[in-house]
């Protein structure tokens, strides 16, 4: 039988023995033993709030009941219209105009009647729509994650669904995941208030400091002595409830697997900016010794080593069946997962080649398959 318990915020007194506080319950780890179950928690749903990650975490752990909502569809079936959405006005997009272009016509090929649409022309008719392919970076706090949502309820199916958009702009909630599920990592651990000096004190240095929802190299912070930890966590937990801190491990690239469906799609080499030590370098504007992207290598998926594509298809599997981001490191004739991301770049002559359309051919199948299954079952 499982034991019980119940999590509250730390301003609430604890009242008998299944009563746990909250920052107890992500920092002792004997509440990742799969024998507990959450009776109730005090939970605060605002975004990246401290009942966020018990939620989060929670679920990483198995400690909750699926809550999944049931999306049955409630809107008139079109003929097969897929609705790709951007954001003309964003300064790096997962895919470009070429991409773009590319993906209305290879869709079309699949039968769907395509059109490539900003926020603000789809929010008011989204309900036409047989299908939503986001193409803007995703965020729980913006109206991607919103939309994704609103879609799902009224039976369109959804890339990036907004299960996978929590799990994978959340990287609280991915550590808890990899460690639970023995997934190979960099050395990283939780930092809040109640533990900072005690992080500060037993950490090595240099060391990375990322926030939670850290994104395109952004938030992500290099670390090179006791006062600059201290300096920066105690900047970033004004803004932050959590943060993590990651053992420091330099290398020439990075892998991203690009993985649907738990299949993979492609693989690439993420070559760090020159004389940086990330793949698109943050840290100063002014300096022109520093390149501020690193190369993209398209690699043939045969010769990408067999240890990086069996990591990568269990870590999205974890995740959901959706359009996945892997991103590793070789370290040790083996390798370390570093995250997953969704709405990855999908973009020419990077991620996919300008004669190759195996890729996208891949995407708008599943989808098909994904359509005509789902209008089999209703």
């Amino acid at each position: 039988m499982k034991k019980k318990i119940i999590v509250v915020n730390d301003d609430y007194p604890a009242v008998d023995r299944k009563t746990v506080h909250a920052t107890d319950y992500i920092l002792n780890k004997k509440y990742l033993n799969h024998n507990i179950e959450i009776d109730e928690f005090n939970y605060n749903p605002e975004y990246l709030s401290l009942g966020y990650y018990i939620k989060l975490l929670a679920k990483a752990r198995k400690h909750l009941l699926d809550d999944t909502v049931n999306n049955n569809s409630v809107k008139q079936h079109y003929d097969s219209r897929l609705a790709i959405l951007i954001d003309p006005n964003e300064e790096n997009p997962p895919s470009g105009q070429q991409s773009l272009f590319k993906m209305k016509q290879i869709s079309e090929q699949f039968g769907f009647k395509t059109d490539v649409l900003d926020y603000d022309k789809l929010k008011n008719s989204y309900f036409m729509y047989d299908i939503l392919f986001i193409r803007e970076t995703t965020a729980v706090d913006n109206h991607t994650f919103e939309l994704a949502r609103l879609c799902e309820q009224h039976g369109l199916i959804v890339i990036d669904d907004s299960e996978s958009i929590i799990a994978c702009t959340n990287k609280i909630y991915q550590n808890e995941l990899f460690k639970i599920n023995k997934i190979p990592t960099l050395k990283t651990e939780i930092v809040c208030k109640q533990n900072l000096l005690k992080i500060y004190e037993n950490i090595s240095y240099p060391c990375i400091i990322k926030i939670p929802d850290s994104c395109c190299s952004l938030g992500v912070f290099k670390i090179n002595n006791k006062a600059e930890f201290l300096e920066k966590s105690i900047e970033l937990l004004k803004d932050y409830t959590l943060i993590l801190t990651q053992e420091f491990y330099k290398t020439e690239f990075d892998w991203r697997i690009g993985v649907l469906d738990n299949k993979v799609l492609f693989a690439c080499k993420y070559w760090m900016s020159r004389n940086g030590w990330q793949i698109i370098d943050h840290s100063d504007p002014n300096d022109d010794r520093i390149s501020k992207c690193g190369q993209t290598e398209n690699i043939e998926i045969q010769d990408v080593p067999e240890y990086i594509i069996e990591t990568a298809l269990v870590l999205s599997s974890l995740i959901g069946n959706g359009l996945y981001g892997v991103d590793l490191k070789e370290k040790d004739s083996s390798c370390v997962v570093i995250e997953i991301n969704d709405c990855i770049d999908i973009d020419i002559p990077y991620e996919i080649k300008e004669n190759d359309d195996s890729v996208l051919i891949e995407i708008f199948k599943t989808l098909k398959e994904r359509l005509e299954i789902k209008k089999a079952t209703n």
